[in-house]
């Protein structure tokens, strides 16, 4: 009786798994053969010219060659950026405007034995809204547009000694952190949440209505230390450097230029083994959905002494199969994308 009740559930498990399968099997696939193209920028910065922005000027000579200027950066009060109307203008390197809205959730909830599910909402502040339209009660529970869109601001340009460089042109930076806001920081008429946010509505902060926006920040501010900044140099200007008319390259990093390259080089060398795990794992259980429905046709041998226990232990095979499979289909794959 145990088998028969919990035959079906099991059948549909695996009939979920083998459906993921193809999925997982190639998105290993993939992702392995992409990752071994990445650029190992560590290694690519080893050839730049190395420049200390407090003891040499720009020099004409060095005109569209990728350097490695460090220095101290400097921003002037005039390219201070800002939110308006919501925040006032800052030393920032960059803005993260993180919007969240208050929006309709819904929740079914299936009783045991019922078709029909009890449909709950609830309002919640969020920056992935939920698509009303697909709830049950559309046309009551609607979600609105965003009022206030996510944005990344930077400003036109910084100094870095005798250079200038330009960090609203993409420029990567190290992860920023949250700003803390406080009513000093915030511009005329907002109004600061407890939860260190700003509220933008028709409701109150404290009882918002659906549509209504609160917004956080974060922020990369300029360092005290010596930065090191990547990329070619144009005249007075670091402009993003273009590696091989393909990868671009325009990177601030904290520290000298060699503890910059010693970033970049463990930055590479933890992605691409990351990858290299994950995307052989992936692989490796993909193709072990796609054999699992396998295991069932064992069932003719659980009557068979000694033979059921291939039948008891049928899925432990088929992992077993399918890692050794894959273990050296993922290193071919990673083979292959160095030589082509």
């Amino acid at each position: 009786m145990f088998r028969k009740n919990n035959s079906i559930p099991m059948a549909l498990l695996v009939i979920v798994a083998f459906m993921c399968g193809p999925f997982a099997f190639l998105g290993g696939l993939i992702g392995l053969w992409m990752n071994e193209d990445r650029v190992n920028w560590g290694e690519v910065v080893s050839g730049a010219l190395a420049l200390n922005a407090q003891q040499s000027a720009p020099a004409a000579a060095n005109d569209g060659k990728l350097v490695a200027v460090t220095g101290v950066v400097k921003l002037a009060e005039s390219a201070f950026i800002g939110d308006a109307p919501y925040l006032k203008p800052g030393n920032y390197l960059q803005l993260v405007r993180v919007a969240e809205m208050y929006a309709w959730h819904e929740k079914k909830d299936y009783a045991r034995g019922s078709s029909s599910p009890t449909v709950t909402y609830r309002g919640d502040w969020t920056s992935n809204i939920p698509q009303s339209s697909k709830f049950v009660e559309a046309q009551t529970r609607s979600n609105p547009a965003p009022a206030i869109p996510a944005a990344t601001l930077a400003p036109a340009q910084a100094e870095l000694g005798g250079y200038i460089f330009y960090p609203n042109r993409d420029m990567t930076f190290q992860t920023g952190v949250t700003l803390t806001l406080s009513p000093a920081l915030l511009g005329n008429g907002q109004i600061l949440m407890p939860e260190n946010a700003i509220y933008v509505g028709q409701g109150a902060a404290n009882s918002p209505k659906v549509g209504d926006m609160r917004l956080r920040y974060r922020v990369v501010t300029p360092p005290s230390i010596p930065v090191t900044v990547f990329g070619k140099q144009a005249g007075t200007a670091i402009e993003p450097y273009v590696h091989r008319n393909q990868s671009r390259f325009y990177r601030l990093v904290p520290g000298n230029f060699d503890e910059a390259k010693a970033f970049l080089s463990n930055e590479y060398s933890t992605t691409l083994w990351g990858t290299r795990v994950f995307g052989t794992i992936s692989i490796w259980m993909g193709l072990f959905f796609l054999l699992l429905p396998l295991s069932k046709l064992t069932n003719i041998f659980r009557h068979i002494p000694l033979l059921n226990l291939l039948n008891s232990f049928s899925w432990v095979v088929i992992a077993l199969i399918s890692f050794v499979v894959s273990l050296p289909l993922a290193l071919l794959v990673m083979l292959l994308s160095n030589i082509f």
